[in-house]
């Protein structure tokens, strides 16, 4: 049992081992490489800047030689518009004298266009003003015709409307006067009436004052076939002091407008 347990543990240090050679070769290998690369990543970086150089000193070469040659074509351009200026330069001076005297003639040609235009012009504003002035007397005289038309039209409508008023007024009086005689007799067909049941009303109680005037008509009582001679002992007090009319009543011998309003409420409510 021992012997194999030491055979196993035998074997594992020797994987172990073999393992961690592997392991340094390959680190070994690793490192190899790595010093290769970084050798030739900078053998690269020196022909990248070699080749930078070389393509930079050419750029500048051939800029040089672009701009010294658009200089030249701008200096020629330049010569060529001065030229192509000067030249036209001359020929608007020719032109100029050429034409100076048929500019002249056209300008003095013209010049009488437009005073003969001008006058034209005065002469019609002359019209104008004269005969804006005559429409404008027209005018004034048409306006001081209608304002003295519609004067007259307006005193007329008042006036119209001032007597319908007065009309209107006295048929509102006579209308009014009616109303009041009307009032008046049924006041008195009231009183008249009320008289008279003031006459059985002291019939059939035998005492108390309804002579005088009332100004508004007591509720109807009703009549009685024959009263009792102990209703009539027992009534007739009450009956006195419920008919015996007030001081103002006594002194007011007709009745006025208010109190024939009054008369006449009741008589319309029956």
């Amino acid at each position: 049992m021992m012997g194999k347990i030491l055979d196993d543990m035998t074997h594992l240090r020797g994987d172990i081992d073999r393992a961690r050679e592997v392991r340094a070769q390959a680190q070994q290998g690793r490192s190899e490489q790595l010093a290769d690369r970084a050798s030739m990543v900078e053998r690269m970086l020196t022909g990248f800047a070699a080749t930078r150089a070389n393509q930079g000193a050419a750029d500048r070469a051939s800029r040089q030689q672009f701009l010294a040659g658009l200089e030249q074509d701008i200096n020629a351009l330049n010569q060529g518009v001065r030229d192509r200026m000067q030249t036209l330069h001359q020929t608007r001076v020719e032109q100029a004298a050429a034409a100076a005297g048929e500019r002249r003639a056209q300008v003095e040609a013209i010049a009488d266009d437009i005073r003969g235009t001008l006058g034209d012009f005065k002469q019609k504003m002359s019209a104008f003003r004269s005969d804006y002035l005559a429409s404008v007397n027209e005018d004034a005289f048409a306006r001081a015709g209608f304002v003295a038309n519609t004067g007259r039209q307006v005193a007329e409508l008042v006036g119209g409307f001032r007597r319908e008023r007065s009309e209107q007024a006295a048929t509102d009086a006579q209308a009014r006067i009616a109303f009041i005689k009307e009032l008046g007799s049924q006041v008195a067909e009231i009183q008249s009436s009320v008289a008279k049941d003031l006459d059985g009303v002291r019939q059939l109680f035998g005492s108390g004052n309804f002579s005088d005037p009332i100004g508004r008509r007591p509720a109807a009582p009703s009549k009685p076939s024959k009263p009792t001679a102990m209703h009539a002992q027992a009534q007739p007090q009450p009956a006195a002091k419920e008919s015996k009319p007030s001081a103002a009543e006594r002194d007011t011998k007709k009745p006025n407008a208010q109190q024939a309003a009054k008369a006449k409420e009741p008589k319309t409510g029956d």
